[in-house]
């Protein structure tokens, strides 16, 4: 299978994943022929990316770390407890997290913990939760599943990781708060001057929520201080910032970049790790960003890349010992003429071999 962009969609093509709403629900199924109006409907629901079955990417699996089911099972405990805090006909004491959605938090982060324990890298899991129309509620999902990628590959405990995870994924929980009280539309980029009490708001939301600790609510509150001290809410510097908020800032960022939203297009990828690497020692911790490098893919399995070489391939294999030289199935030249036989080239072998960029 190959990932494209849905600019690139084409009448004709065939799926080889379904498109699902943050709910789960299935949009278009896996094995659809697309058509106009299948792709009219996909750019309308803001879908960014797609997973499409073709001749020259026959045989590139691209395998699934989390099972679907739990991805939208978080996403929907976001979208339950956002509308919850601000569902105006209940009394303030009642616009809470109770035990219950506390507790399904708790559970999805365990079993994200567990799924990310045994795997390598984080390669194409958060490219498949992109949609414009639901970004709130898939951003805290992939934001978790980044973040605990990385504490599990930092060596933290299982317990640690799950308090991190809890904050991770409802660590904008005060946006959708913001939203559904109606001070901005989703489709809006929301002010600085009103974004900001988002982090205190969610930090409060959290903090009461019977069985969770305030470390974990610390996520909510300090994901956007920066590690020179520039950041907000409190302008913390260094390790003055809690760990958990430092590794959510990584993974917080890349994300944002990655996705789409009404008044951006998503960069790719390796553009994304560029700029999260670019922030190292100055908005993100130098450590968490190195990690980051290690173990996220800025080229996914099944991603089409352009060489110098005038030669296109898809992305067959990754390299744990360079992430940015990844094992490529080159299938045709940059004008379109396809190879009689497809060559499988390790650009670990070949360092005279660069990728120019991410054909999206």
């Amino acid at each position: 299978m190959k990932i494209l962009s849905i600019g690139r969609a084409r009448s004709g093509m065939r799926l080889a994943r379904p498109i699902l709403s943050s709910q789960g629900t299935p949009l278009v199924q896996a094995g659809v022929e697309l058509n106009d109006r299948y792709i009219d409907r996909l750019k309308q629901f803001g879908q960014a990316w797609i997973y499409v079955a073709t001749q020259d990417s026959e045989g590139i699996e691209v395998e699934e770390t989390i099972d679907e089911r739990l991805k939208f099972e978080a996403a929907k405990a976001i979208r339950e407890v956002t509308e919850h805090l601000a569902d105006e006909n209940l009394p303030e004491e009642k616009q809470q997290i109770d035990e219950k959605q506390a507790s399904v938090f708790k559970s999805v982060v365990e079993e994200i913990s567990d799924c990310l324990h045994e795997s390598p890298t984080l390669s194409e899991e958060v490219l498949g939760l992109k949609s414009e129309t639901e970004y709130f509620y898939l951003h805290g999902v992939n934001v978790a599943i980044i973040a605990v990628l990385l504490a599990v590959k930092a060596g933290w405990t299982r317990e640690k990781i799950v308090q991190m995870g809890i904050g991770a994924i409802m660590h904008d929980i005060g946006v959708g708060k913001i939203i559904k009280l109606g001070e901005t539309s989703p489709n809006d980029q929301i002010p600085d001057s009103i974004y900001r009490h988002h982090a205190r708001m969610g930090y409060e939301a959290i903090k009461k929520a019977p069985g969770l600790k305030a470390t974990s609510a610390n996520v909510a509150l300090r994901h956007h201080e920066h590690w020179d001290g520039s950041g907000y809410p409190e302008g913390l510097k260094g390790k003055d910032i809690h760990e958990f908020s430092r590794i959510v800032s990584v993974a917080n960022l890349y994300d944002q970049l990655i996705s789409p939203r009404p008044w951006r297009t998503p960069v790719p990828p390796d553009v994304a790790m560029d700029v999260v690497q670019s922030q190292s020692g100055t908005r993100l911790d130098p450590t968490f960003c190195q990690l980051f490098a290690l173990f996220v893919d800025p080229y996914p399995v099944g991603m089409e890349v352009e060489l110098d070489n005038g030669l296109v391939g898809i992305v067959a294999l990754s390299n744990a010992e360079n992430r940015r030289r990844p094992i490529v199935r080159i299938v045709r030249t940059v004008d379109e003429r396809y190879l009689e036989k497809p060559i499988l080239l390790d650009l670990l072998q070949k360092p005279d071999i660069k990728i120019v960029r991410a054909l999206l």
